[in-house]
């Protein structure tokens, strides 16, 4: 699992395909919340964490997460381009963090398995 809350944080993504969409979601982010994210870092209204395995999925508290997640948590988990799946979890009315990964990462919880 790598958290990405501003722009350095892309170097660690190696997969160039989802690289450009988490880079675009970001820079959309910092731009929308501008006055928020005035430090370059959108870690005051959340994250975006891509998944690389579903096993990233039973440490919760790494999403800063206080129960276990389960397909019931998420306001939406969508397929997107290159076989990929986004979704979006809301921690408060404030904070919210997507999280992004390949689609056979999402099955465990889309079947009830985690």
């Amino acid at each position: 699992m790598i958290k990405i809350a501003c722009k350095d944080d892309l170097d660690l993504i190696a997969d160039v395909c989802i690289k450009k969409h988490i880079e675009n979601q970001l820079n959309y982010l910092l731009n929308t919340y501008k006055y928020e994210c005035s430090e370059g870092s959108i870690e005051s209204i959340g994250a975006i964490f891509y998944v690389e395995s579903s096993s990233d999925f039973y440490d919760y508290t790494q999403f800063g997460l206080s129960s276990p997640i389960n397909e019931e948590r998420f306001e939406y988990i969508e397929q997107i381009a290159g076989g990929y799946c986004r979704s979006l979890i809301a921690l408060n009315n404030e904070n919210v963090i997507e999280i992004i990964g390949k689609k056979d990462v999402f099955d465990s919880i889309m079947e009830g398995e985690l």
